[in-house]
């Protein structure tokens, strides 16, 4: 297992880890670990994969969704390759068609337009790149059939180890498609590196293995930061019809004189308007709908121009393909795929109409996915064996629960950090409780922010359940305190939080400017809660200011009925532990290397109940205080 290892050491706890991962994938069994920042996860979990995957003629694949992660496991494969004599081990990083496409118009298109506008440039020859890589050969009554062009067999049989935007790079280059280049590299590679959509999309998980050659039983997974795979599974299943999708269908059936389209669409319009009425008249934002009402409804609307359900459903078809032959995008083809969708009757689903309103007001008809084992159980089933990993995976019983994994090794490996570089405070004399949500309260959570924010010498983060509690509280907060406040936007572009980013770090200890600090106020729930990786001194304190629980909508509630039906834990696997989730992701934003050194402080008294700190790590000897400055200031003396 050594042999596979990349670094010169082996970590204590990473010792611990490869074990663990070695005995699960050779018993053809499914790890659960929850393992904190600086264990050296990639590299520990990799060497004993390989070890199995070049015994067994088996290969890797590797889940992941951030960027950053692509370039740790190919950088930790070439360091490997440096140091082993052998044969060196192949592996390709790759993501969807769409995010590698060369063509321009693809940035514009959604993920189903864009498949159909990619398979029709294909089959017709009109794509450059695509040519670049294959040809098309034909023989005296056979079909015809492709093979890699010249150009692209030396390209392929060159690459070793590579990100997917050195692929895109190389794509510019030689003007191939890196998309074809990626897939016809994976066939020769021992690990993979993929988004979860890969593997966990029936369809894009059939046709890749098709591609590759290769079963599920052939496989050895890794999925990354796997705390996120249930929520991802349901946004890969959930679909949604708008009002403003409506409205853009109308144009185009108006613009190519689709009658019997235009005419339907404005059927669905009404019933739109039907079930706008209801929430008015009821004063509600949101009800249940359900598969028949709203098929019964459009129909009752459509038989006044001689059309039900079905028929216009191939009306949009038939007419979305004739878009499709002049514009990339077709509005009627979306609105089609959603009416199909909404047919389907699966369990495991909640379908609603709501009303959001910001400055226009957007009408949501929805069939949302609150079961993600209904599509990852047929995966956990089928594999040969799997690691799920994350700094956050706690509880580890809700996760295989939810991803329908039976008999997991489950697995909490300790922080590799010194506990005395981090001091952990829970305040509860504070709450943002709905029914204490007052200006008094509001007040009294900027008083313990400024006086926790005014004890340390460096920057702070506090995070907020919302924007709108943030704003609150930064009406008081604004005064008492003379650091910098920087405010996180709803909706934020990269640029704009790559500039606040930059901002941040220039008022730390480790910036430019003098070491006052400065203070970052965001939403738990938006581009800071998770992803950034600032080490050293640009972090020395993050504030969690309340309990990120749900609004208690009709999702948050079908959840909870669906999770204590099923699982008999439906108010913790639906609203509290989510909550919690996203607590400790913030709260491990402070301590990313073993040099680091912070606070974190839990303001908000349900802290101090059994119920929420029992989810906490063991080892994080967290401290309750109603003086909590006096131990910050301590902390930052005796550093």
């Amino acid at each position: 297992m050594e042999t596979y290892f990349a670094h010169e050491n082996i970590r204590k706890g990473q010792k611990e880890l490869m074990n663990d991962v070695k005995e699960t994938i050779y018993q053809n069994k499914i790890l659960l670990a929850h393992a904190p920042t600086g264990i050296g996860k990639t590299a520990g979990v990799l060497a004993p994969m390989l070890q199995r995957a070049i015994k067994d003629d088996l290969i890797i694949f590797f889940l992941t969704s951030r960027n950053t992660q692509h370039k740790i496991v190919v950088e930790t494969i070439q360091k490997l390759n440096k140091k082993l004599n052998e044969k060196k081990i192949k592996t390709t990083s790759f993501v969807g068609r769409q995010k590698m496409c060369l063509m321009t118009p693809s940035i514009k298109l959604n993920s189903h337009d864009f498949s159909e506008y990619c398979k029709n440039l294909r089959e017709t020859g009109q794509c450059s790149y695509y040519n670049n890589v294959w040809k098309i050969k034909r023989k005296t009554g056979e079909n015809p059939y492709k093979e890699l062009t010249g150009n692209a067999k030396i390209l392929i049989n060159k690459l070793e180890s590579q990100t997917y935007d050195e692929l895109i790079n190389l794509g510019k280059k030689e003007l191939v498609c890196p998309y074809e280049i990626a897939l016809q590299a994976c066939k020769n590679s021992k690990i993979i590196i993929g988004d979860y959509y890969h593997i966990f999309s029936p369809s894009i998980r059939k046709a890749i293995l098709h591609k590759i050659d290769k079963e599920l039983n052939q496989i050895l997974l890794i999925v990354d930061e796997a705390h996120n795979l249930p929520g991802r599974i349901r946004e890969l299943f959930t679909s949604k019809l708008t009002n403003f999708m409506i409205r853009r269908g109308l144009k185009e059936a108006e613009k190519y004189e689709f009658i019997d389209a235009l005419e339907g669409i404005k059927s669905l319009e009404k019933s739109f308007d039907f079930l706008k009425e209801k929430l008015e008249e009821y004063n509600l934002k949101e009800s249940k709908v359900s598969v028949n009402g709203f098929i019964e409804l459009l129909n009752n609307n459509l038989k006044k121009i001689g059309l039900d359900y079905k028929e216009f459903v191939s009306i949009l078809d038939i007419n979305s393909d004739k878009v499709k032959e002049e514009q990339e995008i077709s509005y009627l083809g979306s609105i089609k795929d959603f009416l199909v969708e909404w047919m389907e009757k699966e369990r495991g689903f909640v379908r609603l109409f709501k009303i959001e309103k910001s400055d226009r007001e957007r009408q949501i008809l929805a069939k949302i996915a609150i079961d993600p084992s209904l599509v990852s159980k047929e995966v956990f089933n089928e594999i040969n064996s799997a690691v799920l990993m994350s700094g956050t995976l706690l509880p580890l019983r809700m996760y295989a629960d939810l991803l329908g994994i039976s008999n997991p090794v489950m697995k909490s490996y300790k922080n590799p950090f010194p506990s005395k570089n981090r001091l952990n405070l829970i305040v509860p004399e504070t709450t943002t409780k709905y029914n204490k949500r007052n200006k008094k309260m509001f007040e009294k959570i900027a008083i313990f922010c400024a006086k926790c924010i005014n004890s340390c010498p460096g920057n702070t983060v506090i995070y907020f359940p919302s924007y709108d509690l943030r704003n609150r509280v930064y009406e008081f907060l604004k005064n008492k305190t003379d650091k910098p406040l920087l405010l996180e936007e709803s909706g934020i572009s990269a640029e704009e939080k790559k500039a606040l980013i930059l901002e941040f770090k220039r008022h730390s200890r480790e910036g430019k400017l003098s070491a006052e600090g400065s203070v970052l106020l965001a939403c738990i729930s938006g581009s800071f809660g998770e992803g950034i990786d600032l080490p050293g001194k640009y972090i020395e304190q993050v504030i969690i200011v309340g309990i990120p629980l749900e609004t208690p909508d009709i999702e948050t509630k079908e959840k909870i009925n669906y999770y204590d039906a099923k699982y008999g834990k439906g108010w913790d696997y639906g609203y509290v532990y989510p909550a919690m989730n996203k607590v400790l992701q913030a709260a491990g934003r402070v301590i990313r290397s073993e040099k680091d050194k912070g606070v974190i402080v839990f303001l908000d008294e349900r802290y101090a109940w059994k119920k929420y700190n029992s989810i906490m790590p063991d080892d994080w000897e967290v401290k309750i205080t109603y003086e909590p400055w006096k131990e910050i200031k301590k902390f930052f003396e005796n550093l």
